[in-house]
């Protein structure tokens, strides 16, 4: 599948462009001044972008925050105001400096001011005027004093229910959301599975490729599946390592089962995976389309990482932590995370989690 997928996209499948915009400070300073005089609201792009260039927790950086939130305040916006100041006050406190007192208790006036606009906003809204008096009733299955008037919306409720019911479509788009969600958690996965295997050692040594610093035990493996049988490559029982590869690249993955239209779509899932491993590993796009050696290595990298998405179906595990929270009496589910394990699932395979962990306030842990 990864090499009928390649073929027909051509010699350059994909491009990875950089998304990432590196600190400036110059940049900074620059934005800042273009808005120094300025007190509308166009201007907080500007401003934002010269926080995200100043350097962290320099004084630039405090400036750029601090004029953001005065500006978030001239134009009303207190709520935005009030969370520049917070973090203001948080990232002055982690660092600790001794000339700060002037500015903090700028800041603490600012904070203060917002919040007295926050709370004049919510009685405002929360008054009955003019403009927010009912001018026409409405009907309510639940209120008896119109009995014409609640039949009317039971008939229309159960109206637009069954026209709900007759379209197909809205159950599909839903499902095939769920399912777009559930995809990036074993992608991420299998990403992260592919990674540790081929830039760590595999076979107890570091046997490392000195070019693209692969290991070339764990490109063995996957450049030719008939070359090397599973049971060339199944772990020794008597020194087992729940760390080595070779025992996850034993477990059955059942690739075969897959419905092709599944396989399809997680064979080019695997292919941009490893596309984005190999610019990591500072490959440009030109090189790998000149270099046959690069191309090799990205249909390697795609079928190792394919192989462990069909891995995660039938041999992962995932750690959900309940929280108790001590206001409501209700224990919150938080995801931990999750990982293929090496070995037979000694649980279920159910919707449920394999291993959840009860935190209580007190300190005690329950599994």
């Amino acid at each position: 599948m990864i090499d009928h997928i390649l073929t027909v996209l051509g010699p350059a499948p994909i491009a990875v462009q950089s998304d990432f915009n590196g600190k400036d400070v110059e940049l900074a300073e620059r934005l800042l001044q273009q808005v120094d005089n300025e007190q509308t609201r166009e201007h907080d792009d500007k401003l934002t972008e010269a926080v995200a260039a100043a350097l962290p927790d320099s004084e630039l950086f405090f400036k750029c925050l601090m004029r953001r939130a005065r500006q978030a305040y001239a134009t009303g916006r207190f709520q935005s105001c009030a969370r520049d100041c917070r973090l203001y006050l948080d990232r002055r406190a982690s660092i600790m400096r001794g000339d700060e007192s002037d500015h903090a208790v700028d800041v603490l006036f600012l904070l203060s001011d917002a919040c007295k606009g926050m709370r004049k906003d919510v009685e405002a809204r929360n008054h009955v005027n003019e403009a927010m008096k009912l001018i026409s009733r409405f009907a309510a299955a639940s209120c008896g004093t119109d009995r014409a008037d609640s039949q009317r919306f039971k008939d229309e409720k159960a109206a637009l229910f069954k026209r709900f019911l007759s379209r197909r479509q809205k159950p599909a788009v839903a499902s095939s959301a769920r399912l777009g969600n559930s995809q990036r958690t074993s992608s991420l996965l299998a990403y992260r599975t592919v990674i540790t295997a081929a830039l760590s050692s595999v076979n107890g040594d570091d046997d490392l490729s000195s070019t693209r610093g692969i290991n070339r035990y764990f490109l063995k493996l996957h450049e030719d599946e008939d070359a090397t049988p599973i049971d060339a490559v199944a772990p020794d029982p008597e020194k087992y390592k729940p760390d080595d590869y070779k025992t996850v690249f034993a477990l059955k993955t059942h690739g075969g089962d897959f419905v092709p239209e599944d396989n399809f779509e997680r064979a080019a899932q695997s292919i941009f995976l490893a596309r984005c491993f190999i610019d990591a590993l500072s490959l440009s796009a030109e090189e790998a389309e000149k270099s046959s050696t690069d191309k090799d290595l990205l249909r390697t990298l795609a079928v190792a990482t394919l192989h462990s998405m069909h891995a995660i179906n039938c041999n992962a595990y995932e750690i959900v932590e309940n929280v108790r929270d001590e206001s409501s009496k209700i224990f919150e589910p938080r995801n931990v995370g999750g990982a293929i394990y090496s070995t037979v699932s000694l649980t279920n395979h159910s919707c449920y989690p394999n291993v959840v962990r009860h935190s209580y306030p007190c300190g005690k842990y329950a599994w």
